[in-house]
This record gives C-alpha cells, structure tokens and sequence, in this order.
C-alpha cells in the first residue's frame, strides 16, 4: 500500500483514527502496542450502480469472510434516498432475488409493482449498517466511485468516506480530470472536518492513465499523492499472500 505524502498522508491517518477505536479486536493475543493489520476492500459495486447483487448480500458476504471493514463504492451516487429497480432485470437477475430473499425475508425484502413489472427497494446505508457493524469486528465506509473520463479514457477517483455525493468534475486532460476529482475530496474535507481521502482506480483500465500523470497530481496544499489500484489490507501473518477483492462478491469491480 503506498500511502500520501506530507499533508495527504494526515487525511489517511485520521481516517485510521477515526475507524481504529471501532475496529479494536475483541479479543487479540498481542501485546497493547503491537501493530495490527485490518483487512478490507474500499472498491466494490452493487445494485446502486452497475453491481450484480443487493449491498446487503455483498456486506453479508464480506462479513462472513474474515473481513474487518467494507465500502459499497457505487458510481457516481452514494447509498443514500429512494431508489427502486426492477426486480428480475438487473445485473443480478431472478437468481440474485430468490438469494437476497432467502437470506433476508420478506419482512425485510421491500417488493412493489410499476407499469406491471415487479420492482423492488434498494435499502440505504443508514438502514442496512446497523445489522453487520459490530465495535471490534466489522466497519462500513461510506464511498463513492467518482466516475468521469477525458473523451473517450475512462478516470475513475475512489472518495473514501465522504458525508456529500461528488459529481465529476471533468476536465480537459486526463490529469486535470484526475487533479479536479482529488481536489473535490480535498475540499470537501477542509469544508466538513471529515476525515477522508481519494485514490485512483485501476489506472490501467482503458489504458487511460499513465504514471506520468498521476505523478503529477498534487495532494492538498504543495504535496504530491501517491495513488493506488486497490486498498486490501489483511491481517494476515507474513509471508502469507495478502488476498484481493477480485472475484467476490463484485464480479465487475470497474
């Protein structure tokens, strides 16, 4: 994981100390001062977006895995209001629904009619948070995928744990479009006292991004950020390899 430099790398540390109290292990065999890793994905989609299954299957799933902490970041909208789709014409289908009910139940499970098609409720963040976040044991972020792109190069910002939704910024270059996005989170940030931070998103896909660019991109005030693909922080013993988010529960992770 690389991590800011000078002022950046404070918005990562105190988005560390915000989260670090709720996740203290309920019971660890280290010593008081040992460094502890946690093991989370910040770069996952769901039904909000262009995701294949319900957030609270994709939380379930990573809460059932060993996970410590999780972001839902959805393109462009944060989890948050009214939103209905259809029920059987999405990414995850009348599979994805008989499983989301299944797990769920109909006391949870909000169906409805439209126009003769069934449709169904996307439960918000604030709704489905209280029924996996545990102090010690498990976190939920909220995140969003800032999703833009200079003609035809996709630019894809992680903001990790924002309060308000950001809308691209666009720009007129891939690096203006990048350095626009980070100065968005920035800025908010400054505005809110909030302890967040961007990264960049599979620079590679489309092949838009180069390293020449996001060399370039400065952090807050004078400093250079150092952007990354993927956070996946694991507490695992070296030299086991630590695990990506790749191929569970979000199969399209674009």
């Amino acid at each position: 994981m690389k991590t800011f430099a000078a002022k950046s790398s404070l918005l990562l540390c105190g988005l560390l100390l915000f989260a670090a109290p709720r996740l203290q292990a309920a019971q660890d065999d280290a010593t008081p001062h040992a460094a502890r890793w946690w093991k989370g994905n910040l770069h996952t989609h769901s039904l909000w977006s262009d995701g294949d299954d319900y957030p609270e299957m994709i939380v379930d799933w990573y809460k059932q895995h060993g996970y410590q902490f999780l972001a839902l970041s959805d393109h462009n909208i944060l989890l948050q209001g009214d939103k209905w789709i259809e029920a059987t014409n999405n990414r995850g289908g009348v599979v994805a629904l008989e499983k989301y009910l299944r797990r769920f139940g109909t006391n949870w499970v909000q169906l409805g009619e439209a126009k003769g098609k069934q449709r169904v409720r996307l439960k918000t963040l604030s709704e489905f948070r209280r029924l996996f976040e545990e102090p010690g044991r498990f976190l939920l972020i909220q995140n969003e995928e800032i999703t833009d792109r200079f003609r035809s190069k996709p630019v894809h910002v992680n903001a990790t744990n924002l309060r308000d939704l950001i809308e691209p910024q666009g720009g007129n270059s891939v690096l203006e479009v990048i350095q626009n996005e980070v100065n968005a989170v920035f800025e908010q940030h400054r505005r809110t006292g909030q302890p967040m931070f961007p990264h960049l998103n599979h620079p590679n896909f489309g092949w838009a991004v180069t390293a020449e660019d996001f060399m370039q991109v400065k952090g807050s005030g004078s400093s250079k950020s150092i952007t990354v693909t993927r956070l996946s922080i694991t507490r695992a013993t070296p030299p086991t390899p630590v695990p990506t988010a790749s191929g569970t529960s979000c199969r399209r992770c674009a």
